[in-house]
């Protein structure tokens, strides 16, 4: 009973903070891409079903359907609000991380990544969650990377053997063996990055 109440409790709060800004989008058909979804729901299951309650509790009130993606966002509102002292990978250690996978970045690219911009931002949320999964030993073993991988070797080679470098680096940083499904999708955040500076 005191778990629903909060669950309960919790909707309301989201709905009155985020409620009305998630109207506005929707009215303007502004939806987000919420690419951090599988990561939300398997690493933040409880926080994920309080967004899809919270969507369900504005279509029964408000009589407003929201896109499913937007459990997400909310979920996100519930997670960067809480502290995550608990983490064995600290703020400091998680910052020196991104800090070696951004300067390995730029060093293959021969760029510079504006750490103020939306694309940096986003990628660096992404590695936090890629480093989450690492910690908890919750790697993500979908088994459907090798062909993906070897298309990435053959089309954006620069971007694959960016991420065979950072990979390697990681796994000696952690003493770990990431899986060459988290290898395919940090390629894929890599790949983002990059589009990412192109276009601002």
């Amino acid at each position: 009973m005191r778990v629903e109440k909060k669950i309960n409790n919790n909707v309301a709060v989201c709905t009155a903070g985020n409620g009305q800004e998630l109207i506005e989008r929707i009215k303007k058909n502004e939806i987000f891409d919420f690419s951090l979804s599988y990561d939300i729901q398997h690493l933040y299951p409880k926080e994920y079903d309080v967004g899809l309650k919270a969507l369900q509790y504005v279509k029964e009130d408000l009589k407003i359907i929201f896109p499913k993606a937007e459990a997400t966002a909310i979920a996100m509102h519930f997670i960067n609000a809480r502290e995550v002292s608990s983490q064995n990978i600290s703020k400091s250690n998680t910052d020196n991380t991104l800090n070696l996978i951004i300067g390995t970045i730029e060093d293959q690219f021969n760029i510079k990544i504006d750490k103020k911009s939306f694309a940096f931002n986003r990628f660096k949320i992404h590695l936090q969650y890629f480093l989450k999964r690492i910690e908890s030993n919750k790697q993500i073993h979908d088994e459907i990377s090798v062909q993906l991988i070897q298309d990435m070797m053959e089309n954006n080679y620069q971007i694959f053997k960016c991420g065979k470098e950072i990979v390697a680096q990681l796994n000696e940083k952690y003493r770990t063996e990431i899986t060459d499904d988290e290898m395919f999708y940090l390629m894929i955040y890599i790949q983002r990055i990059m589009r990412g500076v192109k276009n601002e």
